[in-house]
C-alpha cells in the first residue's frame, strides 16, 4: 500500500513537471520568435478559448493573480524589455 502511494505521488510530480518543461519550453521559443511580447499575446497563440477577442485581454481565468501560466511566463529565462 505504502509503495502504491509512492509511485502514485512520483507520477503526479513527472506529470507536473514534463506540463512544467512543456509550457516553459513554448513560452521560451514564442518569446525569443516575438521579442516585446507580453503574456497576453502568448495566450492568444496558444490557448485561444482564453482570450476574450472583444475585449483584448485575458480570460478571467488566465488574468487571475497567482495564474500557473503567469509564473511560468514571470519566471522564464528570456526576460521581454
Amino acid at each position: 500500500m505504502l509503495i502504491t502511494s509512492l509511485l502514485c505521488c512520483m507520477r503526479r510530480l513527472l506529470i507536473q513537471f514534463d506540463r512544467f518543461t512543456f509550457y516553459t519550453l513554448d513560452m521560451e521559443a514564442f518569446k525569443a520568435a516575438n521579442p516585446g511580447c507580453v503574456l497576453g499575446d502568448f495566450i492568444r497563440w496558444h490557448s485561444p478559448k482564453d482570450w476574450v477577442e472583444d475585449k483584448g485581454e485575458m480570460s478571467a481565468r488566465m488574468a487571475d493573480a497567482g495564474n500557473y501560466w503567469q509564473e511560468l511566463w514571470s519566471v522564464g529565462h528570456l526576460q521581454n524589455t
